[in-house]
């Protein structure tokens, strides 16, 4: 009782005070202050503004007293501890409810609650008595009332029925088109008195709530808004700016988005919208059809180009994109090691060969890998020739690389093409949804679709698409072979790819 008592007697004495300046809190209260960049801090004190604002005290950042607060940001600029470093302050500052959301609940499993538990961990011994935190949850001296709960935003209702005073909600990742569906019952929560909106996202989707907080007339003008780039955080390295830049081009959708944190439009002739493919990839479940596996392989003869190999499972209703794998094999061994590489992935998954496929590139060095496997007299192999026209319509597109790339956009766009969450690291992201965002389309004949060439791109300095190429070759329609073919010479010696699959 006498700690509880302690604990209160130190609230009294600060909590005034942390109401006044959010700077003093991050400081005195969490010694976070040399950890914080100042946009972190001002977006603390727009928070703690709204209360100036309704109370007659000086504000320190949004002298509206703006109750909707939206940050875009670029990649890895801190956005989940600014919402750890907000929810610390508002429980210190205010009793009451505060919830959180995101598109996944793993995102406040996994990333939120250890980053509000870091904070914790490094604050004030007295202050750190004051929580108890778990998995969704955290209480405040033991009362369930005054804390935080994490919901998901798989069902909008679950977001309705929070109308403490004053009311708080965080939205992580708010471009995700899952979460638009919340909005409206967040604005029912914000009627209440002194309740904030917090938001932060990258710019992923033009389109949506989030997107309209920065840009819509009518909406905008009703945030408090921040947009952070690199120069305004410290864990965002010029090299990384610098590499991205030069690998994709300052306008490329991606580096627009995540190294600038700008929101851009879809260009007429970009084959792929980046929001398709971020709102691609969430968990997912079979819909009872027979999984058939495809792995696939865009063979590379050394260089800057790599060979990737690409596993995703097809049933009735949708494929799943469940890995890519990116190798720099020496030029001589690459085609078998490419080969072996491909059969222990598909020996991971259990292939069978009565409903699975391996495709490979067949040109130039890829031709070696295919005929190695056709060697084998055990699996179902496709030759992918992107330039032939089996099993093509060419009234509408202009060879077999056309024919799967737009197979796999419509997938993307109609929402039939998922991506599992542990498909790649998320500089590997980066670096596919770049590629996939590379892609252009022709316009020069409208009557047959037709994609501008490899060649082409090398010529404008656009990195080889290698990952996108592995990727929409999972829909080529070729015919298999299942034994050894005359055409194909295996090149290469015998050798054991060693890699972690």
């Amino acid at each position: 009782m006498n700690a509880v008592i302690d604990v209160k007697k130190v609230m009294v004495d600060s909590v005034h005070q942390s109401r006044l300046s959010g700077e003093w809190f991050i400081k005195n209260i969490l010694n976070q202050l040399d950890e914080c960049d100042p946009w972190q801090i001002e977006v603390v004190e727009a928070v703690l503004d709204v209360w100036r604002k309704e109370n007659g005290h000086p504000t320190v950042a949004n002298h509206e007293g703006l109750n909707r607060i939206t940050i875009v940001s670029c990649h890895g600029t801190g956005k989940t501890h600014v919402l750890a470093l907000i929810l610390h302050a508002w429980n210190y500052c205010f009793y009451g409810l505060v919830v959180g959301t995101a598109p996944k609940q793993d995102q406040i499993k996994t990333r939120f609650m250890p980053r509000y538990r870091k904070i914790k961990r490094a604050a004030n011994e007295a202050y750190q008595k004051l929580s108890k935190v778990d998995t969704l949850k955290v209480s405040i001296l033991g009362d369930s009332d005054w804390g935080y709960i994490g919901e998901t935003a798989s069902e909008p209702e679950n977001m309705a029925g929070y109308h403490d005073t004053p009311q708080l909600i965080l939205v992580d990742e708010a471009s995700a088109k899952t979460l638009d569906p919340m909005f409206p019952v967040i604005e029912g929560a914000l009627t209440t008195k002194g309740s904030v909106l917090v938001e932060i996202g990258n710019p992923t989707r033009s389109q949506g709530e989030f997107w309209a907080s920065h840009n819509k007339k009518g909406t905008k003008e009703l945030y408090y808004k921040v947009h952070v780039k690199p120069k305004d955080s410290r864990y965002v390295s010029q090299e990384w700016v610098d590499t991205m830049i030069a690998k994709y081009g300052e306008q490329s959708p991606v580096v627009q988005v995540r190294v600038f944190g700008n929101f851009v439009e879809q260009d007429a002739n970009q084959l792929i919208a980046l929001s398709w493919l971020e709102d691609a990839r969430h968990e997912w479940e079979p819909d009872g059809s027979i999984r058939r596996l495809k792995v696939t392989c865009d063979v590379a003869d050394g260089g800057e180009d790599e060979t990737v190999i690409t596993v995703a499972y097809q049933y009735d209703t949708f494929t799943v994109f469940k890995s890519i794998h990116r190798f720099s094999f020496p030029p001589a061994k690459s085609p078998i090691m490419a080969a072996e590489a491909m059969i222990r992935i598909a020996e991971a998954h259990n292939y069978d060969i009565s409903y699975d496929y391996l495709i490979v590139d067949g040109i130039g060095v890829g031709a070696g890998t295919a005929g190695y496997l056709i060697k084998q007299n055990k699996f179902n192999v496709i030759v992918f020739k992107g330039g032939a026209t089996e099993n093509v319509d060419t009234k509408k597109w202009r060879n077999q690389r056309v024919r799967s790339s737009i197979v796999f956009r419509d997938g993307l766009r109609d929402n039939t093409i998922y991506f599992d969450p542990d498909f790649c690291t998320e500089a590997d992201w980066d670096d596919f949804t770049a590629q996939a965002c590379s892609i252009r389309t022709k316009i020069e004949d409208e009557r047959v679709e037709d994609l501008v060439s490899k060649k082409e791109m090398k010529t404008e300095g656009i990195k080889s698409p290698d990952m996108f190429d592995s990727a929409y070759m999972i829909f080529a329609n070729q015919s298999p072979q299942l034994s050894q073919s005359t055409s194909l010479e295996v090149v290469g010696e015998m050798e054991t790819a060693h890699a972690d699959w």
